[in-house]
């Protein structure tokens, strides 16, 4: 009876792990199948911008949290402004990024990175209908003592 009691625990406790772990591929597949959509139209001008959900104090919290100064740009002391163009689709998601003004190579490829993980926007509208559109994110980087 115990040997019983021991074999049912070990069955049970291996079936909870095998059901954690397809739930855990099974959210994964899900997560891998989400990429952003590109959209079909593309705009440059729209009635309604795309907004950072939070406002520009909440998008500057995100860039500060998230920033990773690139230590031989910190070193030499490389400063400055770099502009990259970002496609947001309908949904308010970043699908696309680059380089629209370049300060240094390594500020330039840090600024894409926090651009392009950045969460959902307020999409851009056209009508009151959500639309892609190409929008400009400001990324300041400043050596702070």
């Amino acid at each position: 009876m115990k040997k019983l009691r021991t074999m049912v625990g070990k069955v049970l406790c291996f079936a909870m792990i095998v059901a954690i772990a397809v739930a855990c591929a099974s959210e994964k597949n899900e997560k891998q199948a989400e990429k952003p959509k590109v959209p079909e139209v593309v705009y440059e001008e729209v009635q309604v911008q795309p907004m950072f959900v939070g406002g520009e104090s909440a998008m500057q919290k995100f860039i500060d949290d998230n920033m990773q100064y690139p230590s031989a740009a910190k070193k030499n002391g490389v400063q400055g402004e770099v502009f990259v163009k970002c496609m947001i689709n309908e949904a308010g998601q970043v699908v696309e990024a680059h380089v629209e003004k370049s300060v240094d190579a390594d500020l330039d490829e840090e600024a894409v990175r926090l651009v392009s993980m950045m969460p959902a926007f307020n999409p851009g509208m056209i009508d009151g209908a959500c639309v892609g559109m190409w929008h400009t994110v400001t990324i300041k980087f400043e050596i702070k003592d």
